[in-house]
């Protein structure tokens, strides 16, 4: 049995392809493709959290007997959260040697552990560094993290960030057969072709359009914001930011928030393009491009 694993990463339309695959959840299962994601691993049906990370014994059987439940209720298993690997917050995305997601594969595997060490199917986006930080700052802001930009990044060389010594790290965990990856720029055009590799062309037919979700926080509303936060220190900080963003909302075409120096994001466009290329020829690697119509493959 091998199972298909969404691990993310952050802010490279993970929450859009989550809704899209939980609106046709019922369909899927009925032809017999199990699919669960965050709603049902953060604490609705079990907490990976709890079972994986904080000792909690209880929360560790619990997960043990749904997930064995699970598996034996459906012939083909998709799982979809992107906090496997870590989170935006600054020391579960950022590690010594400017790696990226420090704790991934040892987080992955204690999932398979949960799940009976089974052979699993990783399904991966990366984004230029740049932006990928850029966003998961602000998402980190928007949970309510009073942290600058600068504290957020202090330590790391942020165009240095490595795709390829992730996915390698990733692909070095007992079981995992198969990594597939797409750049989250690619994404608009790869959709068809990335739902036909998680479920099945077949199943992916079935899957709505996009919807826009989790919208990111618009240049104008960041300087608002930041124009705010000095003027008035007795503010809460997230209200601050909920009325900058409301006053500055972030649509089609609007450019967004920019805090990194405009240095950093031209040698992480340079960097990014090596990056992808060393990913692309990694043994057991599956890297998704719209030129080619959907593959590029190296066997396992």
């Amino acid at each position: 049995m091998t199972i298909r694993i969404h691990i993310g990463a952050h802010k490279t339309a993970t929450t859009e392809m989550q809704q899209a695959l939980r609106r046709v959840r019922t369909r899927l299962e009925e032809a017999g493709t199990g699919v669960v994601g965050p709603r049902g691993l953060r604490g609705d049906w079990i907490s990976l959290h709890r079972a994986m990370f904080a000792g909690d014994e209880e929360a560790l059987g619990r997960a043990r007997t749904r997930l064995g439940r699970w598996l034996r209720r459906h012939e083909r298993h998709v799982i979809s959260e992107e906090n496997i690997i870590g989170t935006v917050h600054r020391r579960r995305i950022f590690g010594a040697g400017n790696v990226l997601y420090p704790e991934a594969a040892e987080n992955l595997g204690l999932l398979r552990d949960l799940l009976g060490n089974p052979e699993v199917e990783l399904f991966l986006s990366i984004r230029d560094p740049a932006e990928f930080v850029t966003s998961a700052y602000g998402q980190v802001l928007r949970e309510g993290v009073a942290m600058g930009i600068e504290d957020y990044v202090e330590g790391y060389d942020v165009s240095a960030f490595s795709w390829a010594e992730l996915v390698t790290r990733l692909r070095a965990v007992p079981g995992v057969t198969r990594i597939t990856c797409w750049r989250y720029e690619d994404y608009a055009v790869l959709r068809p072709e990335i739902m036909s590799q998680l479920i099945g062309p077949e199943l992916a037919a079935l899957v709505p359009p996009p919807e826009t979700h989790n919208a990111g926080m618009s240049e104008a509303a960041y300087r608002q914001f930041l124009e705010w936060v000095f003027d008035d220190i007795d503010a809460p900080f997230p209200e601050l930011l909920a009325r900058a963003r409301a006053m500055h909302p972030k649509g089609p075409g609007d450019p967004g928030m920019r805090p990194l120096p405009e240095a950093v994001h031209v040698e992480s466009r340079a960097r990014y393009a090596g990056d992808v290329d060393a990913l692309s020829a990694l043994d057991g690697v599956m890297l998704l491009r719209p030129e080619t119509g959907g593959a590029g493959d190296k066997p396992a």
